[in-house]
């Protein structure tokens, strides 16, 4: 293979390039590069040379050129590549614009040196001529101003003293503008310095990027990898939604168009429920921050008014001692001082601690004590001095511990406290809690505080104690579990055919008791499906079908037959069942057999047997239900006078219901089946309806398409307790110092929260009038209207009442309760509230997170029907306690104090008991 020489003069005159050539480094790194030959620049010394030798080198490299058309293989190591030689231009070119540059900044100081020079010289020949007196020359550099000013040397002996001052002034001023001159000049001076150190700068930062770009640089692959951990982040945090994307996309292929336009609409139904959710977060968050501020800003007032107050008894009492001390002294009988004249002591310990605490902007400087003793040291407070921290607006706890001798610490979030009250649950997760230490609140409480924790939680009520749900608590159901939700829908169709029972009892009862003979005319149709549907929920079924509800032969309460009937047949005038009521195969075949379990594997032949006995069995209840359909058209299309016979079986079967139903009253006396439903997670009556229709109430909770809110539907309270015509609830607190073993303080007192509109069915979308909330009833327009009891005994403001108010009404209109003699409230309904609390909290008492030191307020919400009878309708943790009404503001002084005795008082009585035992026993 050819190669093309490079002289070795030409390589002497520059040792960088003969070792760009020569250096095993630099050929490693060439021969990976695809390389041509180039010419060097040649040196001027050297260019004799060179041409002398390609001169005598011509008629040789002909055919060496020749030689390398004809082979594909690359040049030696010894051409210089293509990349080397640019960036050796590169760096003669800086070389030469350094070299440049060195020259004009020499060129440039070397001027300013011979400026500076000349002007100082200047200078010092003025300043000569001044002091020898004499003048024959004057400065090139003067202005005219300054010529016309100086004097000639041959008047110097005749001036005057005038004329010396002014000659000195121009001296004065010309001296002046040579110092300003060379001020300038350093000026400038520095700022070319300055410029020539960021150009030099610039320069270098230039020439770093350009030996990177050129040579390979380092920072490429290190961007590659950040590129590249990127990528992989978020390939892992989407491999999840990758996999549920595939797996729709999957799914897509096997769906019909009309199904996968349900999926679309559900897709956006659940984008819009989330987006109102997260905004709905977002508006409480505000509200709850705004709340915040407001609560911190009077809670600032309060806290300046008090530190004033404080320090005016703290002067007073000083001055009132001082006097009795003087009084004492004048006097040799005793001063006597009133009982009532005796002020209360000031705890001045305490105030002073307080009042030397440090600032929020001063205590994030100061570093974290260590300990308790050491965060009381730094803090100013006695070693024996218990610390209380809040969260929230308890302004009855703090002035209350305060006059205990409490001290109390303003960061929530401390560590350093004996007690410690917090607004939620949640505000206690995170604090590692010493064995020591009080807290408001257990963990793990939701399966009391929720509504669906409730609701599963008492459904075990029967495992514990011998009572029975149905007895106190109004039917629930849980929308989200598909059991539930068949049970509601049966339950709903069932109270419709005993409304219909009931107002046709009331026409029953009427025709019997007549002194003149009625007559009153049924749909036979009708009355045969109330009669039938009522019975079956009548019949006591046996254990063997109690234990297993799938088992064959078990029709549900009203089948879609039936509820046709019941939802469009009149009782009193002919009527018949649509024609697109036809039969449908049951979604799910029941087992007797297996209950619940799956079949066990069968064979091909007994697979086929089992399938050609499904198919004959749905043939039979296909036929069943033609013929059921036919029989019932028949009874539809008549009406007949009501017997007497009939009537009286109508009035039995009432009867029968009624001693076995404890809701029987509850479902109201002529059962306009009305519902109400509840999110499951909300409070403050957030989301709360009234429905008595079965289709409004299932689309407004639209649990098919939004299953992420779970929906708690309840039975509605037809027959309530009214005061003045209103509907009211009762808020009973309790408070649970210990689960193991369960140790609960029912307050005597309770308060009742009206609604602000009078009691009606007609309109169920009026909240003013179904829901009691004080957060929803303070928004309508007659809550702040005052009105009285029917007898003007009572004035109920801002829709609440105090339980003393309750029973004194209670009493002056039905009287005393005639077993007992007492009042209704005591005899009848405390004690039934009582039993309720405890029957509730023995179901989860297994449940919540149990803590030595723990304790918890909560919040009880019951209704009354006609018979006085409590029934519980749910239970809030960190019950309401804030001022709203004059009513609430008395309750909660009194009752938040004497929960602080049970906390403290009874619990050091405890322990002081506890200890005294143990020293009579040793």
């Amino acid at each position: 293979m050819a190669t093309s020489e490079v002289p070795t003069d030409v390589l002497g005159t520059n040792p960088e390039w003969q070792a760009a050539v020569t250096s095993p480094t630099k050929k490693a790194f060439v021969s990976k590069i695809p390389r041509r030959s180039v010419k060097l620049p040649t040196p001027i010394n050297a260019l004799p040379v060179q041409l002398a030798a390609t001169e005598s080198s011509q008629p040789d490299e002909a055919p060496s050129s020749n030689n390398q058309q004809e082979s594909a293989t690359p040049p030696k190591a010894a051409v210089v590549d293509k990349h080397q030689q640019y960036i050796k231009d590169l760096e003669e070119k800086k070389r030469k614009a350094r070299e440049e540059e060195v020259a004009k900044a020499e060129k440039q100081r070397r001027l300013r040196l011979k400026l500076r020079k000349s002007i100082l010289q200047r200078a010092a020949s003025i300043r000569t001529e001044t002091d020898a007196g004499g003048h024959d020359t004057v400065d090139s550099t003067r202005s005219p101003q300054d010529e016309s000013e100086a004097p000639s040397p041959a008047a110097d002996d005749v001036l005057t003293d005038e004329e010396r001052k002014a000659k000195a002034a121009a001296q004065k001023r010309l001296l002046q503008k040579q110092q300003a001159t060379l001020e300038a000049l350093k000026v400038k001076r520095q700022k070319e310095a300055e410029a020539a150190e960021a150009e030099r700068q610039r320069a270098q930062k230039k020439k770093e990027l350009t030996r990177k770009a050129s040579l390979g640089t380092t920072e490429v692959p290190s961007r590659m990898q950040d590129a590249l951990d990127k990528f992989n982040q978020a390939a892992a945090g989407s491999a999840v939604s990758a996999v549920r994307v595939k797996k729709e996309e999957k799914d897509e292929s096997s769906l019909t168009p009309e199904q996968k336009e349900q999926r679309a609409l559900q897709q956006e139904a659940i984008k819009k429920k989330q987006v109102e959710y997260l905004q709905k977060l977002a508006d409480e968050r505000k509200q709850k921050q705004l709340e915040e501020d407001e609560k911190n800003e009077l809670l600032r007032q309060k806290r300046a008014k008090v530190r004033e107050e404080a320090l005016l008894k703290h002067e007073a009492a000083k001055a009132e001692k001082a006097a009795a001390a003087a009084a004492a002294e004048e006097s040799a009988t005793p001063v006597v001082v009133e009982a009532d004249e005796v002020r209360p002591k000031v705890n001045v310990e305490a105030m002073v601690s307080r009042l030397s605490k440090l600032k929020t902007s001063e205590a994030q400087l100061v570093p974290e004590a260590k300990d308790f003793a050491s965060w009381k040291k730094r803090n100013g407070v006695a070693p024996d001095t218990k610390v209380f921290c809040m969260t929230g607006w308890y302004p009855v706890i703090k002035d209350t511990l305060e006059k205990r001798g409490w001290f109390h610490n303003p960061d929530r979030n401390s560590p350093y406290f004996d007690l410690k009250w917090a607004l939620k649950s949640d505000d206690l997760k995170n604090v590692k809690l010493h064995d020591d230490q009080l807290v408001n609140h257990f963990l793990q409480n939701t399966a009391i505080t929720t509504k669906s924790g409730l609701l599963h939680n008492l459904r075990n009520v029967t495992w514990f104690l011998s009572e029975d749900i149905d007895s106190f608590f109004p039917r629930a159901y849980d929308l989200n579990e598909p059991a539930d939700m068949q049970s509601y829908i049966q339950d709903f169709r069932y109270i419709r055919a005993e409304g219909m029972l009931k107002r046709l009892g009331v026409q029953c009862r009427a025709m019997l008791n007549a002194i003149k003979p009625s007559v009153v005319s049924v749909n036979l149709g009708v009355l045969d499906v109330v009669l039938s549907v009522c019975r079956k929920r009548q019949e006591i079924l046996p254990d063997d079908v109690l234990d297993n509800p799938n088992a064959c032969g078990i029709d549900p309460v009203v089948t879609d037959l039936q509820w046709d009937v019941l939802q469009r047949c009149p009782v009193d005038a002919p009527g018949s069942i649509r024609p697109a009521c036809v039969f449908t195969k049951p979604s799910v075949a029941a087992s007797s057999e297996f209950g619940d379990q799956p079949p066990p594997h069968l064979s091909p032949s007994e697979a086929k047997e089992e399938a050609k006995a499904a198919k004959r069995h749905e043939k039979l209840m296909e036929a069943a239900f033609i013929k059921e359909k036919a029989r019932l058209n028949t009874l539809l299309s008549q009406v007949v006078p009501l017997t007497n016979e009939t009537a009286t079986k109508v009035l039995e079967l009432l009867q029968g219901l009624e001693d076995m139903c404890p809701q029987f009253h509850l479902n109201g006396a002529d059962s306009k089946n009305v519902w109400i439903v509840k999110p499951a997670g909300m409070s403050r009556g957030r989301g709360i309806r009234v429905f008595n229709q079965l289709n409004e109430l299932l689309e407004y909770a639209d649990v098919e398409n939004h299953k992420e809110c779970q929906w708690i539907v309840q039975k509605y309270i037809e027959n309530p307790l009214l005061v003045c015509n209103r509907k009211f609830d009762i808020r009973q607190w309790v408070f649970v110092t210990s689960w193991n073993p369960l140790t609960v303080w029912f307050y005597l007192d309770c308060y009742l929260r009206f609604s602000s509109e009078e009691y009606q069915v007609d309109d169920l979308t009026d909240q003013y009038v179904h829901l009691t909330n004080n957060s929803i009833q303070k928004n309508g327009e007659n809550f702040y209207k005052a009105y009285t009891t029917e007898d003007g005994s009572i004035t109920i403001e801002g829709n609440m009442l105090h339980s003393d108010d309750l029973s004194a009404y209670l009493t002056r209109k039905y009287g005393l309760d005639p077993d007992t003699n007492e009042t209704i409230f005591t005899s009848k309904i405390q004690p039934r509230m009582k039993e309720i609390v405890k029957w509730s909290l023995s179901c989860v008492q297994d449940t919540v997170q149990h803590r030595k030191n723990s304790c918890e307020l909560y919040g009880y919400d019951f209704m009354l029907d006609e018979t006085f009878k409590p029934w519980l309708i749910e239970v809030n943790s960190s019950p309401a306690c804030d001022y709203s009404t004059a009513v609430t503001k008395r309750y909660i002084e009194t009752g938040l104090e004497d929960i602080l005795k049970v906390m403290l008082d009874v619990r050091e009585y405890d322990a002081a008991k506890r200890k005294n035992s143990m020293v009579r026993t040793c």
